[in-house]
């Protein structure tokens, strides 16, 4: 039998993604670094909100600059802790640190939550294993789930307005939980399954390439831009955004959105279905491997939300729709 850590550490990957790796022993957490988390700990409290304790860390802090591997070693170490839900935040104060761009975590976690909070700008946080709520919560950077997430992941997620490089997007790739990228300002993408409420109340570019629940893009904020090429139902209810389907779908009460762009409608607009078949062709590759996905952000350049607002709303004023 394959004992507790083990199980965790060596999961299998998710479908269509890389090959598990060889099992790996993280060993036992470096013995400052535990040092500075059981301090920090006793002194957490839970359900006070991700701020307080993630600032409490600064306090304890000893100034280290703990490996990945490290990090993880002080995740299986400290499994059972009575408060293992607040270690997400612990992570995210290294990760942050850390001179490393590109961070992959690998670990079956369903229970941590606020994993990768308070992201900065220029780096990007990738999930290989599973992770519970708040995944990327107030984040800067690019968040993508290759693994399965909880609910509310990509909460209030919105690029630096000083970091001129502007990456910030949440993609997923796999299985994510309800009311993800909840009043972010920002690209976000679904390739896969989203569950209820993909996109409720953003301000930024939502594109849905795959399947998600009901009420895709719903309560959303003038000037957010949806483009469904996928499944839904109820889509954009409440919305005041621009609501684009080139697919069949049912919408929900768009009486206060900018304007509707419905199946029938799209496909008079061959500019506007190539536009986004190009999106599309970028974005799918990542199903297969999640490091497509950031060249496909990055080949959209900074900003990458109001560049795809900014290139749909020409297309429709070549097409003689003012969506003023």
């Amino acid at each position: 039998m394959i004992p507790k850590l083990e199980q965790m550490a060596y999961k299998m990957q998710p479908a269509g993604h890389e090959e598990p790796a060889p099992r790996r022993n993280f060993g036992k957490p470096d013995s400052k670094l535990a040092q500075v988390f059981e301090r920090w700990i006793e002194n957490a409290r839970v359900h006070v909100g991700a701020m307080t304790n993630y600032e409490l860390l600064g306090i304890c802090d000893s100034n280290l600059q703990p490996t990945l591997e490290e990090l993880h070693s002080i995740v299986l170490h400290y499994q059972d802790h009575p408060k293992r839900q607040e270690i997400g935040l612990f992570l995210s104060y290294y990760f942050n640190k850390s001179p490393e761009e590109v961070i992959c975590y690998e670990l079956d976690t369903d229970w941590m939550t606020s994993l990768g909070y308070r992201l900065p700008g220029g780096k990007t946080l990738v999930n290989l294993g599973k992770t519970g709520p708040s995944f990327g919560y107030q984040a800067h950077g690019i968040l993508i789930n290759a693994g399965e997430a909880g609910y509310t992941a990509g909460t209030e997620i919105e690029a630096e307005p000083q970091l001129s490089r502007g990456y910030c997007s949440f993609i997923n790739l796999n299985k994510i939980g309800t009311y993800v990228g909840s009043s972010s300002d920002t690209l976000l993408v679904n390739l896969s399954n989203a569950d209820l409420g993909f996109g409720t109340s953003a301000k930024g570019a939502i594109l849905n390439f795959g399947s998600c629940g009901a009420q895709l893009a719903s309560s959303t904020h003038y000037p957010c831009m949806l483009i469904n090429d996928g499944k839904s139902y109820l889509v954009g209810h409440n919305s005041s955004g621009l609501l684009i389907s080139t697919t069949q779908t049912h919408f929900g009460n768009t009486e206060h959105a900018r304007r509707v762009f419905k199946q029938n409608e799209c496909e008079q607009i061959p500019e506007l279905v190539k536009y986004v078949g190009n999106l599309r062709a970028m974005f799918e590759p990542a199903k297969n491997d999640w490091k497509k996905a950031l060249e496909a952000v990055k080949q959209l350049g900074p900003n990458a939300h109001n560049k795809i607002k900014q290139d749909v709303e020409e297309i429709l004023w070549r097409a003689n729709y003012d969506t003023r």
